[in-house]
């Protein structure tokens, strides 16, 4: 095992040397220095980031208010809140947008509200209170929430129950599938244009679980036949190619993420690499849109390490270190830690001090990285 201690050096690639006995060997460019590094200091900790592509901004929930990040002036701009105010209740956890990315949607669990912002008209809005609109007896505290392509929201309670509501009427019920049946389970993102919600349903409680998804404009509700080792974290890429699962949570550390296509059949396994230990209860795993790259937390000597892989070629293909650790947390499925803009140029976490930007070079990710497929795809 050989362990490195990076020498000061200025911004961009670097050749890397390795001389053993006497003998030398050189690798080229195969280093790099990230462009900038700039932390965005809080006195308490962000929970959930999204990034508007739309509008090149990093959205990071922050208990009652959305902290907005500005990465080119590199600014934090004014927060976004509830077109009615800050609730002193509030806990925001997930954040989306729509799927025309018009809106913010927040899922509240500290004041059990989905509160809705329209981006284009600052200041504008509206809250639903799931709990009155499905008529639940008991509380329904929402962790995540997305808009699909019929206009209707469908998001998920802390117990895994789904739930649809109509965001202009504040009407809902539970989700059904195509014959009625409830469909339950762990919403982790929309695909192709808010048509599909893909879910995660817990299987044994051990080691297995199955995976799911929902069409909006048919409630059919596909379901993997063959049971998937126990989902931590998981995520499925906007067009309908590549879904992955495993992840990181107190207790539970799944360094070998096994990727699925939209057929729902396991096509393999990515295994961690770089020596970048995955650190316990990190919310971070995620794909990029395009279904290309996976990104997940690890944790190095001297801070936070991100592995980024190649999904088509199921291997490494960079490894990003950040100057401190990445802050923990017990829930993925109301807390997330670590995004990209639609380039990969800039990398955000959520780090100790509070949110650290990586701004990186782009021969890290090549064009045609993002438009080879080797999976099913459905189409929207």
């Amino acid at each position: 095992m050989v362990t490195v201690k990076t020498p000061p050096g200025t911004s961009g690639r670097a050749d890397v040397t390795l001389t053993v006995s006497g003998k030398s060997d050189t690798l080229s460019k195969v280093f790099q220095y990230a462009r900038t590094v700039k932390r965005f200091p809080f006195s308490s900790s962000p929970n959930f980031l999204l990034f508007d592509s739309g509008r090149q901004k990093l959205y990071a929930a922050h208990k009652d208010q959305v902290e907005v990040i500005d990465p080119i002036t590199q600014q934090v701009l004014t927060p976004i809140v509830p077109a009615s105010g800050k609730l002193a209740n509030s806990q925001f956890a997930g954040l989306s947008l729509s799927p025309d990315g018009n809106r913010l949607y927040i899922a509240d669990a500290g004041a059990n509200l989905i509160h809705e912002l329209d981006l284009t008209h600052p200041g504008t809005g509206a809250s639903v209170n799931p709990t009155t609109a499905v008529g639940s007896t008991v509380s329904v505290t929402p962790r995540r929430v997305f808009e699909t392509s019929t206009g209707t929201l469908v998001g998920s309670d802390v117990g895994g129950n789904l739930f649809t509501l109509n965001g202009v009427t504040g009407s809902g019920s539970w989700l059904t599938d195509q014959f009625g049946r409830r469909v339950n389970g762990n919403p982790w993102n929309s695909t192709n244009k808010g048509k599909y919600i893909f879910v995660a349903r817990a299987g044994n409680g051990l080691i297995s679980s199955n995976i799911a998804l929902w069409n909006a404009s048919t409630s059919d509700l596909l379901l993997s036949t063959n049971e998937t080792q126990w989902v931590v974290e998981a995520s499925a890429d906007e067009d309908g190619t590549v879904i992955v699962a495993g992840g990181s949570t107190p207790g539970i550390s799944d360094s070998t993420a096994e990727v699925a296509d939209f057929d729902l059949n396991s096509v393999g396994f990515i295994m961690q690499h770089f020596d970048a230990t995955m650190p316990t209860g990190t919310p971070s795993f995620f794909l990029h849109p395009s279904g290309a790259l996976l990104y997940k937390a690890g944790s190095s000597a001297v801070g936070g390490s991100v592995e980024i892989d190649d999904v088509n070629l199921a291997q490494s293909t960079a490894n990003i270190t950040f100057p401190e650790p990445f802050v923990t947390s017990y829930s993925p499925f109301t807390d997330h830690m670590l995004t990209t803009d639609d380039t990969g140029r800039y990398l955000f976490g959520v780090t100790n001090s509070g949110i650290t930007m990586m701004v990186l070079d782009p021969f890290l990710f090549r064009s045609e990285m993002f438009n080879r497929h080797s999976f099913n795809r459905l189409e929207a």
